[in-house]
């Protein structure tokens, strides 16, 4: 049997063509896990770090190190001052998008982002 007729008769000879490598799979996964995430950070009341009670929350979970971070920008001039105000609100970020790319992850292992 020649290859075009492997190809006609629908065996699963030419499956490698279609079939998702698992790679493939981990990345799609990544792409809908992260597209989901950024959605949350935009749109939900629940990951804004411009609420107070958000802003809040995020500095309230730091950790020692990120603590340290901060305290280390801490200082009297005015360049000082606006070191710890990007460094508080860059760490508040990073915290409340961590928490949203869980619950993303979380929405993945539901099915909730299936197509």
């Amino acid at each position: 049997m020649s290859l075009f007729d492997y190809m006609l008769t629908g065996t699963s000879f030419d499956s490698w063509l279609t079939t998702d490598t698992e790679s493939e799979k981990w990345a799609a996964a990544e792409d809908k896990i992260e597209e989901r995430t950024k959605e949350l950070m935009g749109v939900n009341e629940k990951f804004d770090y411009r609420t107070f009670e958000n802003f809040y929350e995020a500095i309230g979970s730091f950790s020692l190190e990120e603590a340290k971070e901060i305290e280390s920008y801490m200082g009297d001039s005015i360049a000082d001052l606006e070191k710890f105000g990007r460094a508080i609100k860059v760490l508040v970020i990073n915290k409340l998008e961590k928490w949203a790319r869980s619950e993303a992850e979380d929405d993945f292992e539901e099915g909730k982002l299936d197509d």
